[in-house]
Order: structure tokens, then C-alpha cells, then sequence
């Protein structure tokens, strides 16, 4: 493979140094973290991946430790406490050692590749902008076994999920995300500048992926979010089953064919 040169630092080689660091939030995610953590490395092949784990109850962290990522637990007091979860976006990824950086939760996958930044590299660009989907699929299972996620091509646009999650960290001085990291105002390092991509990558929220699995979604995080509510935020938390199998329906979307996550990956 032939080597990319981006400043004095080389990547493509053999025994090159890592381009990007996934930064991912975790709370009792066993049913995706297999999928979410093999996708990004089959688009940035020497990624390393950390995760932040919120004191998860199930196999989560097994299952990250059985995948070669690192571990860091935090606590929130076992309630999901959205303000420290945008604090921690807005600051854990400034240990990183690589030069690019992707902050996310668990369901959320930037669909750019290694050979993308190393282009958007030659251009100056210092964040990836993003056209968020949200993801549908026809699972029958809440595990999401009878399914392929990365071959799901059913997808509602979504400004609320174009999240500018993937840039530069070594040109960035701090993102100032919002709860959600819905939106940004990103402020450069001395000596750099915000730079967006011109094109803009797909950002997949793969959420909705069948009735069961959306009914455990929200069962599994409404009790946690009470407190979140009462500030009017995390409101769409609902174990209402009618409420989620009306909120996974297709028939009244307007879903668009999106390329496959797996056409993404590197070859």
C-alpha cells in the first residue's frame, strides 16, 4: 500500500501510526456494541477505541474489554445526567494522541474511511460535515439477530443527528456541544482554523432498527432520564409500547434509499 504523506507524520505504511481515535458513551449496550465497534474498524482499520462506560449493568463491558478497547467507567449516581454527559463530549477526546478524533454514542457511526481523511487532510479541513439519518429496520428480535445492520439502506434525513462529531482535534481548541451534541460552535487552536469539508458524510443513528429493540431502548434508559425530564430534556423517552411502535413505523416517513453502511468500509 502506498504511503500518505501528512506532515512529518506517514500513514498507510506498515506499522504506521493509528489516524483516529473513537470516543464512544456506553450504558448497557450488549446488543450493538459488537456491531458499532467492528464498523469503525472496518472503516479506520487501526482505529483505537475507547470507551466510556457508565456503570453498565449487563455484558457490556466484557464484551468491549473481549474487543481489544479500552475501558474508562464514570458515574453518574445510576441516573442518566445529560450535563455531564455533554461536558465529557466536550472535553474526554483531548487526551487523544492521534490527530483526528470521532466523539459518539453507541448507535452512531461517521460512514468517512481512512483514505477519506487523508484526502480531506490534503485540503486543509479540520471537521467533517455531516448529513445525519435515522436508520430504519425490520428486526423481530431485540437482540437484532435476524438482521444485518450495515447492509440497512432505509433512511429518514434528519438535521437533529447531522452532528458534527469527527474532526481534528489537534486543530481544535474545544467543539462547545450542546446537550446531545446536537449542535456546536467550534473555536480553533492559535494558528488554525475551522474548516469544514465540503462534502458532507452520511452520520447513521441506527436507533430504530424494529419494534422490539426500540421497546428495549427506551425501557432500559425512561427511568434513568426521570430527573433529565423534569429539566425538559431527554423527553422523548417513553415506555409507552404504543408510543415506540408507532415511532418505528415507516408508512408516514419520508425515507430515502441511503448507500449501505458496509459500502463505507475500507476494501
Amino acid at each position: 500500500m502506498k504511503r500518505k504523506i501528512l506532515g512529518r507524520i506517514q500513514y498507510g505504511g506498515q506499522g504506521s501510526p493509528s489516524l483516529i481515535t473513537i470516543y464512544i458513551l456506553c450504558f448497557n449496550e450488549e446488543k450493538i456494541i459488537d456491531f458499532t465497534v467492528n464498523a469503525y474498524r472496518n472503516l479506520f482499520p487501526k482505529c483505537k477505541i475507547v470507551i466510556y462506560d457508565n456503570e453498565s449493568t449487563d455484558s457490556s463491558v466484557e464484551k468491549a474489554k473481549a474487543l481489544n478497547c479500552e475501558v474508562r467507567t464514570f458515574s453518574t449516581g445510576g441516573k442518566m445526567d445529560e450535563l455531564k454527559l455533554t461536558e465529557m463530549r466536550n472535553t474526554v477526546w483531548k487526551d487523544a494522541t492521534t490527530p483526528w478524533i470521532i466523539m459518539c454514542d453507541m448507535d452512531e457511526i461517521v460512514a468517512a474511511n481512512q483514505n477519506d481523511l487523508i484526502e480531506e487532510d490534503k485540503k486543509g479541513v479540520t471537521i467533517l460535515k455531516m448529513a445525519g439519518y435515522e436508520m430504519y429496520g425490520k428486526s423481530e428480535k431485540n437482540d437484532l439477530s435476524n438482521i444485518k445492520i450495515e447492509s440497512i439502506t432505509s433512511g429518514e434525513k434528519s438535521d437533529l443527528y447531522s452532528k458534527t462529531l469527527c474532526f481534528r482535534q489537534d486543530k481544535i481548541e474545544n467543539m462547545n456541544f450542546s446537550p446531545g451534541a446536537h449542535k456546536s460552535n467550534p473555536v480553533a487552536k492559535a494558528g488554525s482554523e475551522v474548516k469544514f469539508s465540503e462534502k458532507a458524510y452520511t452520520l447513521y443513528h441506527f436507533k430504530k432498527l424494529g419494534k422490539n429493540y426500540y421497546q428495549y431502548t427506551q425501557t432500559r434508559a425512561t427511568p434513568r432520564a426521570v430527573e433529565m425530564k423534569k429539566l425538559d430534556m431527554l423527553t422523548h423517552y417513553t415506555q409507552d409500547a404504543k408510543n415506540n411502535e408507532e415511532a418505528v413505523k415507516t408508512d408516514n416517513k419520508a425515507l430515502e434509499v441511503v448507500p449501505a453502511l458496509s459500502t463505507h468500509y475500507m476494501k
